[in-house]
């Protein structure tokens, strides 16, 4: 399960995303925290594993903590598999011809196609 929040405050806009089902067995029975600047999707600026926990305990700890109510939050797909889960769209690193992966190049999936394109 995946959820997002967003919300502008005195710097702009802050987004932050919640992943539990993550596809990366370090972090199983855990959920990441993603932290977002701006409206668009991309890599996140920050994070934080809450280890041991589920969404509905990190979502009443940053009630208590941050403010952000319960009912701010929006659940969304997991990512696909092979993409990258701090993305909000489906995005994976490119490879190239050996399959080996090219530095600050991504593919994102749009409209059943993937499409390269540069990172920030």
């Amino acid at each position: 399960m995946r959820m997002i929040e967003s919300r502008a405050s005195a710097f702009g806009i802050k987004r932050t995303m919640l992943v539990e089902n993550t596809q990366n067995p370090k972090y199983k029975g855990s959920v990441i925290c993603y932290m977002y600047e701006g409206e668009g999707d991309g890599p996140p600026v920050g994070y934080q594993v809450f280890y041991d926990a589920n969404i509905a305990d990190v979502i009443q700890y940053l009630e208590e903590a941050c403010g952000v109510e319960p009912t701010e939050w929006s659940q969304i797909p997991d990512q696909l598999p092979g993409c990258l889960e701090e993305w909000i769209s489906p995005v994976r690193l490119f490879r190239n011809q050996n399959g080996e992966h090219v530095s600050g190049e991504f593919e994102r999936l749009e409209n059943g196609t993937w499409t390269r394109f540069q990172g920030k």
